[in-house]
């Protein structure tokens, strides 16, 4: 497993948990902290996990630019508009 910092990464955990979220409903990141909050880093680490598999991030701030409680909701996946080109 990739270290990061001199320990183990839990984004493969964090994908995994990502993974199980279903289409039905909002679904609250558990945490064992006694304010029930994650660190603003790993509100930006879901983020940047979560757009590709079409999850929505939302946050209700427990200690602002601090502490988090984090939510995860499934969207639909954006359709492509036909005759667009990427630039």
């Amino acid at each position: 497993m990739a270290t990061k910092g001199g320990r183990q990464s839990n984004e493969p955990a964090l994908t995994e948990w990502l993974n199980k979220i279903g289409s039905n409903g909002t679904y609250e990141l558990a945490s064992k902290d006694e304010d029930s909050g994650h660190p603003v880093s790993r509100v930006t680490q879901l983020r940047k996990l979560a757009e590709p598999l079409n999850v929505k991030i939302d946050t209700r701030a427990i200690v602002p630019g601090k502490r988090y409680r984090i939510f995860a909701t499934k969207v639909a996946a954006a359709a492509p508009v036909k005759g667009a080109v990427k630039k």
